[in-house]
């Protein structure tokens, strides 16, 4: 696709100032998706080779939302969604491998954002558990999912709604690498959903008090 655009711009669309900032801006949109396919591709290798080593520490889980929720608000002014979270103060500190619960959490908001609707709400909460967890969730009220589509969203490059993530640039893998670094922390991602109404994605994690 960038090839055939930039042979279009060789052949002489170069001269035409409209197609050339139209095919530049598409060049460039299809590079972008190229490097994060190209990063996508390395996480899920070195993580199936072994080559992920866990840091585990004790961290505010409701510090750490904040921080990436802000990353994603330029993403909500554009999408036109309200985001949020309804995290305590005093949730007990959960232990975890931060950097890889950061991924998580960018992976399933970047999801939520994308996948809503404008005036659409996504809302990042956590409670703790009777068990001693902490179960983290990401809800939305966006475009929600098929049911019969559901047990094949950790699939590397499956798509749900294939012209849409086409269109925002996902590379089909930011799930897949959601459930390997869940599984890293024996946890699993859990998701209900339906179409029109949204989705909740979830998954629990140890606190720093349940840990020996």
């Amino acid at each position: 696709m960038i090839r055939g655009f930039a042979e279009t711009l060789l052949d002489g669309a170069l001269e035409d100032e409209n197609v050339r900032r139209d095919f530049s801006e598409k060049i460039h949109r299809n590079a972008k998706r190229l490097d994060s396919l190209a990063e996508d591709l390395s996480e899920i290798a070195r993580i199936e080779m072994g080559e992920l080593t866990l840091n585990i520490e004790s961290f505010s889980l409701r510090h750490l939302a904040c921080e990436v929720m802000e990353a994603f608000e330029p993403l909500a002014t554009t999408q036109q969604v309200i985001i949020r979270h309804t995290i305590a103060d005093d949730l007990p500190l959960v232990r975890a491998d931060r950097r890889c619960i950061s991924q998580i959490l960018s992976n399933l908001i970047d999801n939520a954002l994308k996948y809503n609707k404008e005036g659409g709400q996504v809302e990042v909460g956590a409670r703790l558990l009777p068990t001693g967890q902490v179960k983290v969730s990401i809800v939305d009220n966006g475009l929600g999912i098929d049911p019969k589509h559901i047990h094949r969203l950790t699939e590397r490059f499956f798509r749900a709604d294939t012209s849409r993530s086409r269109s925002l640039g996902g590379t089909g893998l930011g799930l897949a690498i959601v459930k390997h670094l869940l599984n890293a922390h024996d946890s699993q991602l859990l998701v209900k959903s339906k179409p029109d109404v949204g989705s909740t994605f979830g998954f629990t994690l140890a606190t720093a008090a349940d840990s020996p």
